[in-house]
C-alpha cells in the first residue's frame, strides 16, 4: 500500500519510483522469506494492462505503458517467484481507480479539491479517457476477503466505464457549481480506456459495487461540500 502511484511522476522520476515500488517491495518479500511469513497480499494496478476496448480479464497478457505499470508487473513476477521458490502464498489485487475520503491522488480528488479551493481543473487530453472508478469502501471490503483467493490475481473494480468528462458533469450537477477547465496535451504513457472484468471476483464474493454518482456524493459529503 506504500507505492508511489502517479503515472506522470513515474515518467519524470523513474529512479525514485523504481527504488520505492520495486526495491521496497523486494525488501518486504525478503523480510517474509527470512521470518517465515506465510502469505503476502499485494495491491497491484490496472496499469499493468494494455489499452483495451473490452473489459480487462486477469489472464490478459500484461503490456504496461508507463514506468509505474512496469514496476507493478515486476513485483507481481517477484511475488510469483517467491511463491514457487520459497512457498510464500499470495493474493495479488489489481486495483483500478480507487477514490474516496482521504485520497492522496486521483482525478476525482483533484476535481473536488478544485471545487473546495475555487481553482480551475487541469484536464490532460480531451476528457474522453475512460476508467473504472471504485469507491474506497468497496475496495476495502474486497481486500479484507483476500483469504478467498489463494495464489491468484484478482481485479478490483466495478466493471462500469466512466469518462473524465462524465465525472466533471457529475460533480458539477451534484454540487450545482461550474468548474473552469484548463486543457493540456495528453500524458505520454497514459492509457485511454481501462475497465475491469470482475467476473472472477464475483464468483467468490457477493459484491454489488457502489455506483459512481452515489460514490461521488458520499465523497462530497465527507469533504463537507454538500
Amino acid at each position: 500500500m506504500a507505492a508511489l502511484t502517479d503515472v506522470r511522476e513515474s515518467i519524470e522520476k523513474p529512479n525514485l519510483y523504481f527504488q520505492n515500488n520495486v526495491v521496497g517491495s523486494f525488501n518486504i518479500l525478503e523480510f517474509c522469506r527470512r521470518h517465515d511469513i506465510e502469505k503476502i497480499v499485494f495491491t497491484s494496478s490496472a496499469a499493468v494492462y494494455a489499452e483495451s476496448l473490452s473489459p480487462l480479464k486477469e489472464d490478459e497478457i500484461p503490456k504496461p505503458s508507463s514506468p509505474y505499470g512496469i514496476q507493478k508487473l515486476i513485483v507481481e513476477n517477484l511475488i510469483k517467484n517467491y511463491n514457487e521458490t520459497y512457498g510464500i502464498s499470495f493474493t495479488i489485487f489489481r486495483l483500478f481507480n480507487v477514490y474516496g475520503p482521504r485520497a492522496r491522488k486521483g482525478v476525482i480528488k483533484n476535481l473536488i479539491d478544485c471545487l473546495k479551493n475555487n481553482e480551475p481543473f487541469h484536464l490532460y487530453g480531451n476528457g474522453n479517457q475512460v476508467r473504472d472508478f471504485i469507491y474506497i469502501r468497496d475496495a476495502i471490503k474486497i481486500l479484507l476477503m483476500h483469504h478467498k483467493f489463494k495464489n491468484e490475481i484478482v481485479n478490483v473494480g466495478t466493471g462500469k466505464p466512466t469518462s473524465i468528462n462524465q465525472l466533471i458533469n457529475y460533480v458539477q450537477h451534484i454540487t450545482k457549481r461550474k468548474l473552469k477547465i484548463i486543457y493540456h496535451p495528453s500524458i505520454k504513457g497514459e492509457i485511454k480506456k481501462s475497465v475491469a472484468d470482475i467476473s472472477k471476483l464475483k464468483k467468490k464474493i457477493k459484491f454489488k459495487p457502489i455506483d459512481i454518482k452515489s460514490g461521488i456524493e458520499f465523497y462530497l459529503k465527507e469533504e463537507k461540500i454538500l
